[in-house]
């Protein structure tokens, strides 16, 4: 499955709930054999936007090569630093 995520972008005024819902896909993803790849133009996306969904992904694609990906964060580690970015009005629910 490819799941192309530009037109989520303009659908939220921050990108915060695209991230916990990257962030959560994965937990979900494990039950399935399927290789899923989510796109992104990168166009449409601010850095730390960007940054956020980078870090949600277990495995990246990255100048056409599959890797690890190294900036991947747990998804508690994720939400601490979030909800320390944006408060409590706006973090993630666990």
């Amino acid at each position: 499955m490819i799941a192309h995520a530009e037109m989520a972008v303009d659908d939220w005024k921050s990108g915060i709930e695209w991230a916990e819902y990257e962030m959560r896909l994965n937990s979900v993803l494990t039950n399935y054999d399927d290789p899923v790849i989510c796109t992104f133009d990168a166009n449409l996306l601010t850095a730390p936007h960007a940054f956020d969904i980078l870090r949600t992904h277990p495995m990246v694609i990255l100048g056409g090569v599959l890797i690890e990906n190294s900036f991947f964060t747990s998804p508690q580690e994720f939400i601490r630093e979030v909800q320390s970015r944006t408060g409590p009005s706006q973090s993630y629910r666990a």
